[in-house]
């Protein structure tokens, strides 16, 4: 049995249109009520509605043909190429009405200036980042150099176990 106190079906892995979408996301949580008997054939188990996202806000202008297409209400998904997934999706000829993209760039959001900002992925890129510091950079290309040199020698483990579990940060200031 599924329950779904929402008006449309699949909770939070629903599709929905920018307009169904919007109403969703800036309508309060209604309260459920619980049930007054029980029995001994069933058990009664309260129900309680609990936001999915906080803070969000959304320009309610309309989309332009926005029944043409739908947004997942728990946002973009990544699949690996090789992921079973992507086999599912074809063999089942779900691919038919999907659009797979590549991921063009990673962003980084910089809450002090409120921009979005490339994260340098090349020696090039690096150099030419100007939110980096002379240190930065060169801890940066050391542990590309690293990552580069782990990837070609797998078998003989360059970096540590040890290494592999400790924080990002922690890392690059070793």
């Amino acid at each position: 049995l599924h329950l779904d106190p929402n008006p449309f079906y699949g909770s939070h892995f629903s599709s929905l249109s920018p307009s169904d979408l919007s109403s969703v996301l800036l309508s309060p949580a209604s309260p459920h009520s619980t049930p007054s008997r029980t029995s001994d054939e069933y058990d009664a188990v309260p129900l309680s509605a609990r936001p999915l996202y906080s803070d969000v806000e959304i320009s309610l202008e309309e989309l332009e043909n926005s029944r043409r297409f739908c947004l997942d209400v728990s946002g973009p998904r990544v699949l690996f190429c090789a992921d079973s997934a992507i086999d599912l999706m074809l063999k089942s000829g779900v691919s038919h009405y999907l659009e797979f993209k590549s991921v063009d760039a990673s962003l980084i959001y910089d809450a002090e200036s409120g921009n979005l900002s490339s994260v340098p992925d090349s020696r090039a890129a690096i150099f030419k980042d100007r939110s980096l510091g002379l240190t930065e950079k060169t801890q940066l290309m050391k542990f590309f150099k690293l990552v580069q040199e782990h990837l070609e020698r797998e078998n003989e483990g360059v970096i540590s176990e040890e290494d592999m579990e400790s924080s990002f940060v922690e890392f690059l200031t070793k």
